[in-house]
């Protein structure tokens, strides 16, 4: 009899985590500008945090489970000029922003991924 109990505990269990199961999405993060380096910030695949100064036109494309924040900030430095920052998500813009001048900030936010399903009354 406990053979059957724990199998059927066992049994149990692995159909409840297959049900379980998160789902996925595609991020894209995009930066392009007119200043010669863009200072970024962003939240990575891992969710860590990263920062660089890049050159317009890089990109990054990662994978992330639902309801994962999504963080990227772009800034001129001391040039004159424009920063834009967009995150793509399963193909389609999910944010954009752009800081214009000297020493401008700006930044692009997703949360959650996707949005959560409104609730029924």
């Amino acid at each position: 009899m406990t053979r059957k109990l724990i199998f059927s505990f066992l049994l149990f269990t692995a159909i409840f985590l297959m049900g379980c199961e998160k789902e996925t999405h595609m991020v894209r993060y995009e930066i392009e500008g007119t200043v010669p380096e863009i200072g970024v910030s962003y939240k990575n695949g891992t969710n860590g945090n990263e920062s660089a100064d890049l050159q317009s036109g890089w990109s990054q494309e990662f994978t992330v489970e639902s309801y994962y924040h999504l963080h990227l900030r772009v800034n001129t430095k001391g040039h004159e000029g424009s920063a834009t920052c967009r995150i793509y998500v399963d193909g389609e813009l999910a944010s954009e922003a752009t800081a214009n001048g000297r020493f401008k900030h700006a930044g692009c936010n997703k949360m959650p991924v996707p949005d959560p399903p409104e609730e029924q009354s």
